[in-house]
């Protein structure tokens, strides 16, 4: 029997974690199970992580393994799933960094998430810790925006987000979904789940920005996608959070069955491709856990080493001067 167990940290919306409860609730994956943790981090990582069997799944990871392990997409063109990761692709490589940067690096927004629960005490005692963390980790962070996505300001961010939005809703269209096609059952498919995922995640972390919700009210169909999507999500059982779009004027959008999308079951043809991420994930961590255990040798020894011949002139010293 196949289990699969989310490991999430339930202090912040995360997108990975979302897209990873959505699939259990519209695909209806069996035996799965959330586990939510007071860090965002453990020792296999930031959180989220996913547990398949005995195999375990780094956030970068989780996505590829849904995909090819539950496939929406079962009937797409080649043609299709090259335009749906491509779609997918401007919400991680776009949206997602200029939502990091309002996150983390305006006053404005909340920095609870990087925050660990717990009691008034507990949470006093690490206060401090947890303050030279962030700033750490925020410098990182800044570091990376600019490296790897040329974010280097509010203007920057801001300017990203607005062009992930515009082909956003260039590429859904009127369509109530992004791959709807006459003739072919009409459900939310990877690219449906993932934009949600996203364009929640900026609405949720820096839903009170003026320019998020200038940029959001622009494109009424995506406003009409989110609400289309809460339906079915809702319909089917999920967890919804309609209130962070309240303040856009878009009239509630109708929930057909038709919209249902049909149980997927656990792809066996593809069970080897699955678990190359993990067993890579697994190979790096024992080469790691081999390399810090030979360099805590080499420590050991080298402190060994000097106490003896420490007290070794010790006893020397006070040899001669007796």
């Amino acid at each position: 029997m196949e289990e699969i167990v989310l490991y999430s940290y339930g202090n912040i919306y995360d997108p990975i974690t979302q897209i990873t409860k959505l699939w259990h609730d519209l695909y209806e994956i069996e035996n799965f199970q959330e586990i939510n943790s007071n860090y965002y981090w453990n020792g296999l990582g930031d959180l989220p992580v996913l547990r398949f069997n005995k195999s375990f799944f780094t956030n970068d990871h989780i996505l590829p393994f849904l995909k090819i392990t539950f496939d929406s997409n079962f009937d797409f063109s080649e043609e299709e799933k090259l335009e749906s990761d491509l779609i997918e692709e401007q919400c991680i490589s776009k949206l997602h960094p200029a939502t990091t940067y309002a996150k983390w690096m305006e006053e404005d927004t909340s920095k609870n998430f990087f925050y660990s629960r717990g009691n008034f005490f507990w949470r006093l005692l690490k206060l401090p810790f947890e303050k030279l963390s962030f700033i750490k980790e925020k410098r990182h962070i800044r570091e990376y925006l600019v490296r790897q996505h040329n974010i280097v300001n509010k203007r920057d961010a801001y300017y990203q987000a607005e062009k992930a939005h515009e082909i956003l809703s260039q590429k859904l269209g009127e369509k109530p979904f992004f791959f709807s096609k006459a003739g072919r059952k009409d459900f939310p498919r990877s690219t449906d789940i993932v934009v949600y995922a996203y364009l929640m995640e900026e609405l949720n972390n820096i839903g009170n920005n003026v320019n998020v919700k200038d940029s959001l009210a622009k494109y009424e169909n995506l406003i009409g996608f989110l609400k289309r999507m809460d339906r079915v999500i809702s319909m089917k059982g999920g967890e919804i959070n309609n209130s962070v779009y309240s303040c856009f004027a878009q009239p509630p959008q109708d929930c057909q069955e038709e919209y249902f999308p049909p149980k997927i079951y656990f792809n066996v043809s593809k069970r080897p491709e699955t678990f190359w991420y993990a067993l890579k994930y697994q190979s790096s961590q024992k080469k790691l856990h081999e390399e810090k255990s030979i360099n805590k040798e080499i420590f050991v020894n080298r402190y060994w080493n000097t106490g003896v011949a420490l007290v070794f002139l010790l006893f020397l010293v006070a040899r001669d001067s007796k």
